[in-house]
């Protein structure tokens, strides 16, 4: 079996909501999440925070949808580095909860800031 359809099996028989609002509650199906996440783009409260530190945007978002495969957690919450041709462009962290997403967003921003990705990452990017 390749990974594409074990994903997918694993995705089929995996009973934990797919769906969640911000406070990490499930919500029942993907048109009731589509509702409400519509809802908060609409008062631009799915943008946990938004920074610019040199060359980088450090984009901090509610996504709502479980990224956590294979997680203890609903991972709802992305962290994204972009930063065209630079060592850590399309960078990412997740989260199951909103004051991780808040604390860890202005930890990647101090950290960039700072000159201490490496710590927060783990790795050497080179």
């Amino acid at each position: 079996m390749d990974k594409q359809a074990f994903l997918m099996a694993y995705a089929a028989m995996n009973p934990r909501t797919k769906y969640y609002d911000i406070n990490t509650n499930p919500l029942e199906d993907h048109t009731e999440w589509a509702i409400y996440r519509e809802s908060l783009v609409e008062k631009k409260q799915e943008i946990i925070g938004q920074d610019t530190v040199g060359d980088y945007v450090v984009s901090t978002v509610y996504v709502g949808l479980d990224m956590g495969m294979f997680t203890m957690e609903p991972l709802i919450f992305e962290t994204m580095v972009f930063g065209k041709d630079k060592p850590w462009d399309m960078w990412q962290k997740r989260y199951a909860f909103k004051r991780d997403a808040e604390y860890w967003h202005k930890m990647i921003v101090y950290a960039l800031q700072n000159g201490r990705m490496n710590e927060i990452d783990g790795q050497i990017k080179t």
